[in-house]
């Protein structure tokens, strides 16, 4: 019964730190919406500064943090244009066929603990070939290959890699879109630790809680 007990104790103690890992980058969640766009193929983007606001989560609450939104046209000529919405609580880099281009959300503030295994998204897309590139402070560039289609809504996992993502104090998601294609992001958050690695921790736990017995 005395192992029963521990080994109880260390799964809530282990599924609680799992859960504690994961950090919602932002839920778009704004009370007021903001936008921008491009129609020149002059090599310069447009930006604007982007309200957290209302319920909107950023950097999992921590204060001080701002969001830049950039819209880049790179061809066609028409209009590439980067949202984030109030009415849909999510945002958008749209291109108005034929416009290709660049949507940017930049993300900088004080230091913030990115655990976990690496960055997750919800989203949907109506023409494949989108790519989402993640810069960070620590120097590590996540990308996340050609996106598929999908109208019903799809979630993405990109590891993390080598550096040091102890202390990050900004994050810009870079989508690079194909020709008018319009796609929309929301929940953006790091991947907590996965369970099953935690198990295998506490099943070695439990052998010596056994042992002592």
């Amino acid at each position: 019964m005395k192992f029963f007990k521990h080994a109880g104790l260390a799964i809530a103690a282990l599924l609680a730190c799992s859960s504690a890992q994961a950090i919602l980058i932002d839920d778009y969640n704004v009370a007021t919406a903001s936008s921008v766009s491009d129609s020149s193929l002059d090599a310069t983007a447009t930006s604007a500064a982007s309200v957290i606001d209302g319920t909107n989560i950023v950097m999992g609450g921590a204060a001080g943090w701002t969001r830049d939104i950039t819209a880049s046209l790179t061809a066609g000529a028409d209009v590439i244009e980067t949202i984030v919405c109030n009415g849909c609580q999510a945002a958008h880099v749209n291109a108005q066929n034929p416009a290709t281009g660049i949507g940017e959300f930049i993300y900088s503030g004080s230091a913030v603990v990115f655990d976990g295994t690496g960055i997750s998204f919800d989203y949907t897309l109506d023409i494949a070939g989108t790519i989402l590139n993640f810069y960070l402070s620590n120097g590590d560039v996540l990308t996340t290959g050609p996106l598929a289609a999908t109208l019903t809504g799809g979630s993405v996992n990109v590891s993390f890699g080598s550096g040091d993502y102890s202390a990050i104090t900004s994050l810009t998601v870079e989508v690079v879109g194909t020709q008018a294609a319009d796609f929309t992001i929301d929940n953006l958050r790091t991947v907590p630790t996965p369970a099953s690695l935690l198990l295998l921790a506490l099943g070695a736990l439990g052998l010596g809680l056994r042992k002592k017995a």
